[in-house]
């Protein structure tokens, strides 16, 4: 449920039917979309997210004052993660059938070898609550799209450790409240006894107190120089789906954040469904006033030439 459903699909010759139903994320039935017939393909119905782009959702919140509830931060990140296990065990589409969450399949078998290829901010789309499912019940799905650039590498560790340091860069630029520059992978700063990309949460760097400790530590770890200094898929649902169900408004009393259910359903409705569908970009810091010129030097006094 955390990667976006192809819902339909018509095409008279077929050719597009079979090219899309080879596609791994996600597979249909070449015969779903019965309701199309009649249709001049090819025609290409896909799921519909209401509440935009992580991307937009970033930008309200650097112009936002108060802290983002590390509740939400924590329930995000769990999607995330979750759109990574979709995309390492990618399963048959059945629209008739019950949601069910991604989870690694027991006992394990072979994740796949592609990498998303453009997984960032822009590509992340913030859904709707899903009463029936209690980590929605109080923040929004969030959901992949976008599987245009997807490539395959030749080791199925290498692709789930590239997809899954992708979503952390993207749960990174919401924990921070800004998107990401141009040299996020470049620059490297240490956080206890790593190097992380994660510069703006490293040791170097003024802390922000109001972010959940676990958290901090979950995106550095997660954003690692090293891969070997990273955690696996596995150690990232249990580090995420735990602090979702268990941490509680109590659990940050330290932070100074707002974390009731109702602090965090005013959040949601402030930042998500109330919002400015397109926030403008957070101001820049003032520009410096102008040198000025410095004073005229003073007149030198006259010279008094004294003849004898």
């Amino acid at each position: 449920m955390h990667i976006a459903g192809l819902v339909a699909f018509r095409d008279d010759e077929r050719r597009v039917a079979r090219q899309l139903a080879a596609k791994p994320f996600p597979r249909v039935d070449p015969g779903q979309g019965d309701f199309l017939a009649g249709l001049t393909g090819p025609v290409l119905v896909m799921e519909y997210i209401e509440n935009g782009m992580l991307r937009r959702l970033i930008r309200r919140l650097e112009n936002r004052a108060e802290p983002t509830p590390n509740r939400v931060l924590w329930a995000f990140y769990l999607c995330a993660v979750r759109a990574c296990i979709g995309m390492a065990y990618p399963r048959q589409a059945d629209p008739d059938a019950a949601v069910v969450l991604e989870n690694i399949p027991i006992p394990e078998v072979e994740a796949s070898t592609k990498v998303h290829g453009d997984l960032h901010t822009g590509n992340i789309m913030v859904g709707d609550f899903d009463l029936a499912v209690p980590e929605h019940s109080l923040v929004p799905v969030m959901k992949l799209i976008d599987f245009g650039l997807t490539t395959r590498v030749k080791e199925s560790k290498k692709a789930v450790e590239e997809n899954l340091f992708e979503a952390s860069r993207a749960i990174y630029s919401v924990a921070i409240r800004q998107l990401r520059t141009q040299n996020d992978r470049t620059n490297t700063e240490k956080y206890k006894d790593i190097q992380t990309f994660a510069v703006r949460l490293s040791d170097e760097q003024p802390q922000d107190l109001t972010l959940d400790s676990d958290l901090r530590d979950l995106i550095c770890r997660s954003m690692a120089k090293r891969p070997e200094d990273r955690f696996t898929l596995a150690q990232m649902l249990a580090k995420t789906s735990q602090p979702v169900a268990n941490k509680t408004a109590a659990s940050f009393m330290l932070n100074g954040t707002a974390e009731s259910d109702d602090d965090i359903k005013d959040f949601v409705q402030d930042m998500i469904y109330n919002a400015d569908p397109d926030p403008p970009a957070a101001p820049s810091a003032p520009a410096a006033a102008p040198a000025q010129a410095p004073p005229p030097p003073p007149p030198a006094a006259p010279i008094m030439i004294i003849s004898s």
